[in-house]
C-alpha cells in the first residue's frame, strides 16, 4: 500500500474525553508543557480561576491541587512558560478593572507565587493592561512584553476611557525570583501601531539565526491585518512586505510556530471590507453584527520567505461536522505538529444574557509525522513476531511491513554431557546500545550447570556445578570478582556501536578440549509476567503489550514490560584447563554472527526469493502482532491511497494472498507513522533490521516473573512451561543493566552494560545489595533496574525476558508527571 502525502490539512474533532473536564468559555490562555495542554482563566458567566491540564495520549482532562498565592481569576491576560515555570500578567479582573500583578507556577510542586520585580533605574513598571501579548524569549531567561490596552479613567473603572498601548517591556528571569526585573528596552525603527487582541511569537530567523519577535493583527478601532519584526539581537523594528493572499484583518486570533510556518485561526474578522473604515466607532451595540463576524479559517505565513499560503482544508460535502465553527477568544496549543483549539467565543450567540461559548475541541496535523522510534522486538514465537515502537501522539495508525530476508533451517542435536570439573567462576558483561534493541545471549550449550548463591563481589562465593550424569551438585569456593568484557561488531574493519558481541564467560574448566558440532536457536524473546515488589518498588508496564499468545501464561494484576530479541545462531567454544570463552550475536534479533564459529554448523541458508516490501497491516496503537503478511496478486493494478481515511480491504481474497510467518526466519520489518496529513518516513529499527522467529525444541521464555526486596538484596524467581524431557530446562542465567563506572574493570566500556548475575539449575536466585548498588537507574516517569533472563535445555537457550523492576527515585519532571496523574 502507498499512502502519500495529503494535499488538504483536515480537522479531527476529540470526543469522549475524560477527567475533569473545563468549562466553556473565551478570553482564556493555553500553554504546551511536555506534551500536554494547561489552561487557565476565561469565562463567561463570571470569570474563571481554575487550571486544567489535557493529556492527549489519554484523552483525559486533570484538574491539579494548586498551594501559594493562587491568581484571581483573569481574563485577556498573557500566560507564557520555560522548561520549569508558567508566568502570567496582566489581565481583566473584572468589567473595566485590571490587574498589574505577576504570577509564577512553579511546575515541580504546581505553586504559585506572586512576584513583584525589580525596575529599571529611572524606568517604570508596566501597567495595568490587558490584551496584550507576553512571550518567551528562546533562551528562557527573558519575557518580552508588547502593547495591550488599558483604562485612562483607573480611579473610576466604570467610567471607562480605553487607551491602545504600543509600549515594550523585557522581564528578566535569569535569576531566581527575588531578583527579576522589569525593563524597557531602545529600540530603533519605527514601532508598531498602538493595538490589543494582537498575537506574538518567537522564532529563530533561517539565514541570519537571529531570534525575532514577529506581531500580526490585533486592533485599533480596527482590526489590522499588518505584520511587524523585532530583531532581538539588533533590537531594531520592521514592517516587511509579505507576498501572497494575506487573510482578512483579524484580532482575538491565534498564532502558533511549527517549523519554519506561523499558523492563525479564527478571531474577529470583517464583515465586509468596505466597512473597516472606524466600522468599531461606527458601530452600537444593536448593530455591532452588522460589522464584524467570528472565523474559522486557517492561514499559513512562511516565515522564511515572508509569504501568506492559503491552505485547502477538507470538507465533508453533508455537513460541517468535519470543520470547526467560527469562534474568537479561543485557545490554541501545539503538541508536536499538531495544533489544538479548544472552545471561545461563538460569534453573537447569546443564551440567558450570557455569551455562548463553544464547547467543542479540535485538533490538525500540520505535517507528517516523525518515523517512528525505538522499534523493538517484545516477543518471538515460533509463528509470530511481537514488536513495539515508542508512542507518539502525533500518529493515528501505523503502516507496518515486512520482507523475507532468509530462513534457517536447523539440525539441532542435543547437548552432550561431559565429566564434572574443578570450576572457574566468572561473570561477563554484555555491552549494549540504550538506544537499540540489542539484548544480551548467552549463546551457549553448556554440559554443565553452575548455580551461585549470595554473590558478593570482592568475597568468597559458593558455587554449585550440577553433574547431569550423577545428578548431584558439587560446591566450590571461589573469590574473584567479575570479569567483564567489551567486544564490538567489526563492519569493514570499524566499530559500529549498534551492532555489538557478547563475550560470555563459560563456567566450566577441562582439562581437556572438547569442541561439539552442535547448533541452537538462541533467543532472547519475552513473554508477560507478573513482578512483585515491596513499598520500594512498583510494577507497571511502560508501553502497552500484546496479549501473548496461547502458549504463553497470561500475566498477573500487574504486568513486566519485556523487549526481546532473536538470534539463530550460537556456538560452544573450546574449554581449557583454566576458562573458556563462548561468544554469542546480540544482533537486535538480526542476521548471522559475522565471527568464525567453530564446530561444524549443520545450518543451510535460503536465498532471498523476492526482495518487496509486504503490507503487514494498519495498527492503531504502537504494539504489533505480526502473525502474517499479505502479497498482492496484482500490485500493478493496486490503489494508491493519499489519506489514512480509506480502508485498505486486506481481507479481499481477488487481490491478497496471506502468507503465515514460518518459524527460524530472519524478516525485516519498518514502520511508518500516518496522521491526516499524510504517511510519514520509515523507521526500519536496527542497522540490519532483521527480526527472526524461533526454532523448535527451545524452551519457553521465562514467565511469572516476580521481584521482592529481601535483607540480602533483591529475590527473583520465575517460571517456565516444561512439556517431557524434550524440554527440560538444565540452566538459568540472569543479567543486570549496571553503570560501567560502578563496575571494577580495567576496560573503558561504552554504552549500557550487563552483568550476568546468576547462573544455575534453580529458578530463583538472590541479587546481592553490593551488585544492586552496580545497577544502572534507567531514567525516565518511572525509574527502572532491568533484568534479563533466559532458560536452557539441552538443545540450547530459549526466548528470553526483560523486566523492568520500578525504582523509587523522582526527578523534578518525574514529579510533576505524577502530580499530574494523580
Amino acid at each position: 500500500m502507498s499512502v502519500q502525502k495529503n494535499l488538504f490539512l483536515k480537522w479531527r474533532k476529540i470526543e469522549n474525553s475524560s477527567g475533569h473536564l473545563p468549562k466553556a468559555r473565551h478570553g482564556h490562555r493555553a500553554i504546551t508543557i511536555k506534551n500536554m495542554m494547561l489552561i487557565f482563566g476565561g469565562g463567561n458567566d463570571g470569570i474563571i480561576d481554575e487550571f486544567h491540564v489535557y493529556i492527549p495520549n489519554e484523552n483525559k482532562w486533570i484538574w491539579p491541587k494548586m498551594t501559594g498565592d493562587t491568581p484571581p481569576g483573569l481574563a485577556a491576560y498573557g500566560m507564557t512558560n520555560n522548561a520549569t515555570n508558567v508566568f502570567v500578567f496582566g489581565g481583566m479582573l473584572e468589567f473595566c478593572r485590571y490587574s498589574t500583578s505577576l504570577y509564577q507556577l512553579k511546575l515541580t510542586n504546581w505553586e504559585w507565587k506572586k512576584i513583584i520585580p525589580f525596575v529599571e533605574k529611572n524606568q517604570e513598571s508596566p501597567c495595568a493592561r490587558l490584551g496584550h501579548s507576553f512571550v518567551m524569549h528562546t533562551s528562557g531567561q527573558k519575557i518580552l512584553l508588547f502593547g495591550g490596552m488599558f483604562n485612562q479613567n483607573e480611579d473610576d473603572p466604570l467610567n471607562h476611557s480605553p487607551k491602545y498601548l504600543n509600549d515594550l517591556y523585557i522581564l528578566d528571569i535569569g535569576k531566581d525570583s527575588s531578583n527579576y526585573k522589569w525593563s524597557i528596552p531602545v529600540t530603533k525603527g519605527q514601532s508598531p501601531s498602538p493595538r490589543e487582541s494582537h498575537t506574538a511569537i518567537i522564532h529563530k530567523h533561517q539565514t541570519t539565526g537571529h531570534d525575532r519577535m514577529l506581531i500580526y493583527g490585533g486592533m485599533d478601532n480596527n482590526r489590522l491585518s499588518d505584520v511587524w519584526i523585532l530583531d532581538l539581537q539588533s533590537m531594531s523594528w520592521s514592517s516587511p512586505q509579505i507576498t501572497g493572499i494575506a487573510p482578512e484583518p483579524r484580532s482575538l486570533h491565534t498564532a502558533n510556530v511549527v517549523g519554519n510556518k506561523m499558523y492563525i485561526f479564527g478571531g474577529w474578522t470583517l464583515m465586509d471590507k468596505s466597512t473597516n473604515n472606524n466600522a468599531s466607532s461606527k458601530a452600537s451595540e444593536s448593530n455591532f453584527k452588522e460589522y464584524w463576524k467570528c472565523s474559522n479559517t486557517l492561514a499559513i505565513l512562511d516565515l522564511n520567505q515572508l509569504h501568506w499560503i492559503a491552505p485547502k482544508i477538507y470538507k465533508s460535502d453533508d455537513s460541517d461536522d468535519s470543520i470547526p465553527k467560527p469562534r474568537a477568544g479561543h485557545s490554541s496549543a501545539i503538541i508536536g505538529s499538531r495544533l489544538y483549539i479548544w472552545s471561545g467565543r461563538d460569534g453573537y450567540r447569546k443564551a440567558w444574557n450570557n455569551q455562548v461559548c463553544c464547547r467543542d475541541f479540535w485538533y490538525i496535523d500540520l505535517e507528517c509525522p516523525l518515523a517512528p522510534k525505538n522499534l523493538q522486538l517484545i516477543k518471538s514465537t515460533f509463528d509470530s513476531l511481537f514488536l513495539t515502537v515508542d508512542p507518539d501522539i502525533n500518529i493515528e495508525r501505523y503502516l507496518v511491513q515486512i520482507k523475507l530476508t532468509s530462513q534457517v533451517v536447523h539440525k539441532t542435536q542435543p547437548i552432550k554431557s561431559i565429566p564434572n570439573t574443578k570450576p572457574s567462576l566468572s561473570q561477563s558483561v554484555a555491552t549494549t546500545s540504550s538506544s537499540s534493541n540489542q539484548l544480551p545471549t548467552t549463546a551457549t550449550n553448556h554440559p554443565a550447570t553452575t548455580t551461585s548463591t549470595n554473590q558478593v563481589i570482592g568475597k568468597k562465593i559458593v558455587v554449585k556445578i550440577f553433574d547431569k550424569k550423577s545428578g548431584k551438585f558439587t560446591e566450590t569456593p571461589v573469590e574473584r570478582f567479575p570479569e567483564i568484557k567489551q567486544v564490538l561488531e567489526r563492519n569493514n574493519g570499524k566499530i559500529t556501536p549498534q551492532e555489538l558481541l557478547v563475550m560470555v564467560k563459560n563456567h566450566l574448566a577441562s582439562k581437556n578440549t572438547v569442541n561439539s558440532p552442535t547448533t541452537s536457536a538462541t533467543a532472547l524473546t519475552s513473554t508477560s509476567g507478573s513482578v512483585d515488589s515491596n513499598k520500594s518498588a512498583t510494577t507497571t508496564a511502560m508501553l502497552p503489550l500484546p496479549p501473548p499468545p496461547p502458549s504463553t501464561p497470561s500475566s498477573s494484576s500487574s504486568t513486566s514490560d519485556v523487549i526481546a530479541i532473536n538470534d539463530s545462531e550460537s556456538r560452544r567454544d573450546s574449554i581449557t584447563k583454566t576458562k573458556s570463552l563462548e561468544t554469542a550475536k546480540i544482533p537486535q534479533s538480526d542476521g548471522p554472527d559475522d565471527s568464525e564459529t567453530s564446530g561444524t554448523l549443520t545450518t543451510s541458508i535460503t536465498p532471498v526469493i523476492e526482495d518487496i516490501w509486504y503490507d503487514v497491516g494498519l495498527f492503531s496503537k504502537p504494539s504489533f502482532c505480526i502473525e502474517h503478511y499479505f502479497v498482492p496478486k496484482n500490485p500493478q493494478k493496486l490503489t494508491t491511497h493519499n489519506r489514512i481515511d480509506k480502508e485498505y480491504e486486506y481481507n479481499d481474497s481477488t487481490q491478497f494472498k496471506r502468507v503465515k510467518l514460518e518459524s527460524a526466519t530472519r524478516y525485516k520489518i519498518r514502520v511508518a507513522g500516518i496522521n491526516a496529513h499524510g504517511l510519514g518516513p520509515w523507521c526500519e529499527g536496527p542497522i540490519r533490521g532483521h527480526f527472526q522467529t524461533c526454532a523448535a525444541n527451545l524452551p519457553s521464555a521465562p514467565s511469572n516473573v516476580k521481584i521482592y526486596s529481601v535483607s540480602e538484596g533483591v529475590h527473583i524467581s520465575w517460571l517456565n512451561i516444561v512439556s517431557g524431557d524434550l524440554n527440560e530446562i538444565i540452566e538459568h542465567s540472569v543479567f543486570m543493566a549496571v553503570d560501567k563506572e560502578k563496575v571494577p574493570s580495567k576496560n573503558q566500556l561504552q554504552d549500557q552494560p550487563f552483568l550476568k548475575v546468576y547462573e544455575g539449575a534453580q529458578n530463583h536466585c538472590i541479587i546481592s545489595e553490593q551488585l544492586i548498588k552496580m545497577a544502572h537507574i534507567q531514567p525516565g516517569p518511572k525509574p527502572a533496574i532491568i533484568f534479563r533472563i533466559a532458560s536452557q535445555n539441552k538443545y540450547g537457550y530459549g526466548p528470553g525476558t526483560q523486566i523492568r523492576w520500578l525504582f523509587e527515585e523522582s526527578s523534578a519532571t518525574d514529579t510533576l508527571i505524577q502530580r499530574m496523574a494523580m
